[in-house]
């Protein structure tokens, strides 16, 4: 007994010595001591590769999202705020934390879909793994960067509960294959359209060309028929088999071969283009004044103001009429609903009165035909010309008052002389548009082309003035700055001693005049 007791006391003391022994042997190398954070993360990472660890699950963190991952992480992202790619109105944006070391791409959709409800249907062309390590992040974030980094498509259902999952590649063949399938279609369709019974229609175009409506349609039915991947040639073959167009110049109309269905919707549309356009007449008053023309007329017309200036002060009228401008005399504008002041003033040194032009707002045509028919008789004034112009809706007049003067042109032969004529009148074109907020845009041309007779043959002095204008319905507009001078030489002498040789100048005298006057236009246009 007592000597099995010893040998297993010998037995133990051995072992214990060896290892000691041993372990003196051992010296601890300092290089194996990690020294950083980031030579732990690499011995973990090898450590995984060696022996995967399944981390499956998510955690849901309510924590605010850090503002960076580390550089280190297995796979890193910086989180970006809603709305992502991949997202759903009724969709929350709960935040997880997730760390997959190798995990299939079925599987992280089915675990994301088990979190948030939502059904994913993973096709059977997507493949492969993922290793995913985010904190913090808005979960449609996170399905948005494996989509990106594994190309994949999402496709999401009306309502949100399901999402479909496939390969780009699959998406664009599928897409391929239903691009050739709607051809197919749209060719069988053509064709049906083709053997359709065609039937005749005669539409009457009361208000509109025949000609620009037919043509209109065919551009319609043009991009009906257009289709990808078609050249032009192709689709105007398409229109013409399925609908033809011959137009009547004599009746205004338009004989539609067609289906019913398509006779049908060509009736609509041309009824509801067919419309009568709106007319403006444009009353125009044609006046040359002189310099001083505009201060007379503003005297003579009066003034009709309510309200302040653009300053916020009351509209004022200084001086008196007849004498020079005084300071302390003052007619202020505006004084409760509106002041009348001045109406058909007349007389005394009017050049010192203060008027103008831009008070015309307030004044009718009446008022101002009789103001100009006034200044004419005192010989203020000449009114060349008053039409008056009906013009159609975004259409152009024009009016001419001149003379055609003619220029001689060589013929072939060396006494073959023809003749060209060219204007020297005075031209308006005024193309008128109503915008439907009470004004009315004209686009106005105004030429005063005058015949200058000091050259052989005549030169022609051209002056033109265009602009574009935006007035009230009814409103007055005034169009200036052309100039007309005239020169002028007057001889006068006492008869018979005017004419004696040598001592006649004594007896006569020569006067040297230039008038220099100015071409003004007035418009007034009104909806009729």
């Amino acid at each position: 007994m007592n000597t099995n007791f010893n040998f297993f006391i010998a037995i133990f003391l051995t072992t214990i010595l060896s290892g000691c022994a041993g372990l003196a042997n051992r010296q601890l190398d300092k290089s194996s001591v990690p020294k950083s954070p980031d030579d732990v993360r690499e011995i973990i990472a090898k450590t995984r590769q060696v022996d995967p660890i399944d981390t499956r699950g998510l955690t849901k963190n309510e924590r605010p999202a850090p503002e960076e991952i580390r550089s280190k992480d297995l796979f890193s992202v910086k989180s970006h705020s809603d709305p992502t790619i991949f997202n759903y109105p009724t969709w929350k944006s709960d935040k997880f934390s997730a760390d997959f070391a190798i995990v299939s791409i079925a599987d992280f959709f089915a675990l994301v879909g088990e979190l948030n409800g939502i059904n994913f249907y993973v096709g059977q062309d997507v493949s492969g793994e993922v290793s995913l390590q985010v904190k913090d992040m808005a979960w449609k974030d996170i399905v948005d960067i494996v989509l990106a980094t594994k190309r994949l498509v999402a496709e999401i259902s009306d309502d949100g509960k399901s999402v479909r999952i496939n390969s780009i590649e699959f998406v664009a063949e599928r897409s391929d294959t239903v691009k050739k399938l709607l051809t197919q279609r749209f060719e069988e369709q053509r064709v049906r359209q083709g053997l359709e019974q065609k039937n005749t229609a005669v539409i009457r175009v009361f208000y509109s060309k025949a000609d620009t409506v037919s043509k209109m349609l065919r551009e319609m039915l043009l991009g009906l028929e257009a289709r990808p991947g078609a050249g032009a040639a192709v689709g105007a073959q398409a229109q013409s088999a399925r609908a033809a167009f011959t137009v009547d110049v004599r009746t205004n109309s338009i004989v539609v071969q067609a289906s019913a269905a398509d006779i049908d919707w060509i009736k609509k549309t041309v009824s509801h283009i067919d419309k009568p356009s709106k007319q403006v007449m444009v009353e125009a008053y044609i006046v040359e004044g002189r310099d001083n023309f505009q201060q007379e007329l503003g005297v003579r017309l009066g003034i009709y103001a309510a309200g302040t200036n653009s300053r916020g002060q009351p509209r004022s009228l200084s001086g008196v009429l007849g004498e020079g401008a005084t300071s302390q005399s003052s007619m202020v504008l505006g004084t409760g609903t509106g002041s009348s002041i001045g109406t058909a003033v007349s007389g005394g040194n009017a050049t010192t009165a203060v008027g103008g032009l831009g008070f015309l707002l307030a004044t009718g045509t009446g008022q101002l035909k009789a103001e100009l028919l006034a200044m004419e008789k005192d010989g203020l004034t000449k009114i060349v010309s008053n039409p008056r112009l009906f013009i159609i809706d975004n259409e152009q007049a024009s009016i001419t008052d001149g003379v055609q003067i003619p220029y001689p042109v060589p013929g072939v032969g060396p006494s073959q002389i023809t003749y060209e004529f060219k204007d020297a009148a005075l031209k308006l074109d005024v193309k008128p548009s109503i915008v439907g907020d009470g004004n009315i845009y004209i686009e106005v041309v105004v030429n005063k082309d005058s015949p200058n007779y000091a050259t052989n043959p005549p030169a022609i002095d051209k002056r033109e003035v265009r602009t574009k204008l935006l007035i009230r319905d009814g409103g007055i507009a005034m169009i200036g700055g052309i100039n007309i001078s005239t020169a002028s030489s007057t001889d006068t002498q006492v008869p018979i001693l005017g004419s004696i040789p040598l001592i006649g100048n004594l007896f006569k005298s020569t006067a040297q005049g230039n008038e220099r006057r100015q071409l003004f236009i007035f418009l007034s246009p009104a909806e009729i």
